[in-house]
């Protein structure tokens, strides 16, 4: 499966994992110039912006080690974006934000989600 297939699913992953947990869907890839947001999910008054990392074995290291300072840059800025033009036009806008990583494990031929882990609140 081409890499960004395998993002994809793992993003579809995340999202059911999300919605069996009483999250709600926002926002689906909002993208910017020079940074983008897997999914912009909702938790009582909180906006959660959320990364996903999907893999399929540990070779590259795990997910979270995968958020380079770059990568975290780029999504800073994507969340100042979101903040300042998408959440105060919304009914539900909410001052109150955090930043998760969702990391999902596939088995190597995509067809079984092998682990789910979920870091709450993670440093940018």
């Amino acid at each position: 499966m081409h890499s960004r297939m395998t993002g994809d699913h793992g993003e579809e992953v995340a999202e059911q994992y999300l919605i069996g947990r009483g999250y709600t869907i926002v926002s689906r890839n909002f993208t910017i110039r020079g940074g983008e947001i897997d999914r912009v999910v909702r938790t009582g008054d909180t906006l959660v912006f959320v990364e996903v990392k999907t893999r399929t074995g540990e070779a590259f290291g795990r997910g979270e080690e995968s958020l380079t300072r770059a990568k975290k840059q780029a999504l800073r800025r994507a969340i100042r974006h979101y903040l300042t033009h998408e959440n105060s036009r919304s009914p539900h806008s909410t001052s109150s934000y955090r930043v998760d990583l969702i990391d999902i494990l596939l088995s190597r031929d995509h067809r079984r989600t092998e682990k789910i882990t979920h870091f709450i609140d993670i440093p940018l």
